[in-house]
């Protein structure tokens, strides 16, 4: 005895064709996959971004204080500049001050 073609098909096929429920189990959407890649893509790009662009501002950061550094240490240079030429004329005004008076009293006692 042989098994009619009826009793060899999968229950509920009346057509020899396997239903859609049965080949839906077997197949991995695409759509999930692509959605998670991009997503998980979008993420690192993100990251990356974000990394970068925290490394642009910290370098922004360190050259402004640079900048304010040099700045402040030239205005402080510019200070001590003006201060010791004033000393150094107050230094040379008691120099030819005191030479001056030395000389008279010099020719008053030499006569």
């Amino acid at each position: 005895m042989s098994a009619s073609p009826s009793a060899a098909r999968p229950p509920g096929d009346s057509h020899g064709e396997a239903p859609e429920v049965a080949t839906a189990v077997n197949v991995v959407g695409t759509e999930v996959v692509f959605t998670a890649v991009l997503e998980r893509l979008n993420r690192d790009a993100g990251l990356a971004l974000i990394e970068q662009l925290g490394q642009e501002i910290d370098a922004h950061c360190r050259a402004l204080v640079a900048a304010r550094v040099a700045e402040e240490f030239a205005a402080r240079e510019r200070v001590w500049r003006r201060r010791w030429l004033v000393l150094m004329l107050v230094v040379l005004l008691l120099a030819a001050a005191l030479s001056v008076l030395g000389y008279r009293d010099w020719r008053a006692a030499g006569g």
